[in-house]
């Protein structure tokens, strides 16, 4: 997902939003107690997201 696709995707209404994840990556997080703090695993996780 290019970020061209991805700005037309937010500000498109005739595709609404059906799943969206949330991935905290500050220190302070307490849902996921700082697991994502450097680029890599953050990537990763998020692309397991996707």
């Amino acid at each position: 997902l290019d970020t061209t696709d991805f700005q037309h995707r937010l500000t498109n209404n005739n595709t609404p939003t059906l799943v969206m994840g949330v991935l905290n990556v500050t220190p302070d997080s307490f849902s996921d107690g700082g697991q994502f703090l450097d680029t890599k695993s953050a990537v990763c996780h998020a692309l397991r997201m996707a």
